[in-house]
């Protein structure tokens, strides 16, 4: 006789481990992050001449730091559908800055419509955090198991307002960029667009490693299936 077990009462698989190519796969993003903040100004100046005043080039810069995160995340996601989600998710982060640029415009373009310092300075700190916190979201989604690693998130959030709040890239030497440069010395400019993607991704690496742990911990209490 054949016992059919309830697929509601059915013991659940556990979940898989963190593959050891996971910290291999996550610092080659990073510096692909860091050698495309170095050249960012180097491919702007490049394409200046044709297709500058393109209002889609300029969204694609804005998307740029962002392609990467999304292709990783959706080649090493644990299945497909996740694999989507988390690549819109990192498409999203871009899009939030995309958003928030043509918002700019459009006010600097209507006088009727002016808001005060204290208003832009929030909405900045709103778009700072929320491109942070999806772009946590969109490794976590690729990656994570459980079911409490989004609390991880607000590391992000708070990180990426910590960062604008300190301005802390503007106490450093790489954050003043030296326009007035010796001719074929563009490294000033370079420097300073490389810090810039530093204090972006420092909360977004900080936010994945806590989510990762907070998953670690809690895979580690959960029962092993028989």
């Amino acid at each position: 006789m054949t016992i059919v077990a309830d697929p509601a009462t059915a013991p659940s698989a556990p979940a898989p481990r963190t593959r050891p190519t996971d910290v291999l796969v996550a610092a080659l993003l990073v510096a692909a992050e860091l050698v495309l903040g170095w050249f960012s100004y180097d491919l702007a100046r490049a394409w200046s001449h044709h297709v500058s005043s393109l209002r889609p080039v300029q969204w694609f810069f804005l998307m740029l730091p962002f392609l990467p995160l999304a292709v990783v995340v959706s080649v090493r996601a644990l299945s497909r559908r996740r694999g989507v989600a988390a690549g819109l998710v990192a498409l999203g982060a871009g899009a939030v800055l995309i958003a928030y640029d043509e918002f700019l415009r459009w006010l600097g373009t209507h006088g009727s419509v002016s808001l005060s310092f204290h208003q832009v300075q929030a909405l900045g700190y709103a778009v700072v955090i929320t491109v942070a916190t999806l772009a946590s979201l969109a490794w976590g989604l690729s990656r994570r198991h459980g079911r409490w690693w989004p609390i991880g998130l607000l590391v992000a959030a708070g990180g990426a307002a910590l960062t604008s709040w300190t301005n802390w890239t503007e106490h450093v030497a790489w954050g003043h960029p030296t326009f007035a440069l010796v001719e074929g010395d563009d490294n000033p400019i370079r420097r300073f667009y490389l810090l810039h993607d530093v204090a972006q991704m420092l909360p977004v690496i900080a936010a994945c490693v806590v989510c990762w742990l907070i998953d670690r911990a809690e895979l580690r209490r959960t029962p092993p299936a028989p």
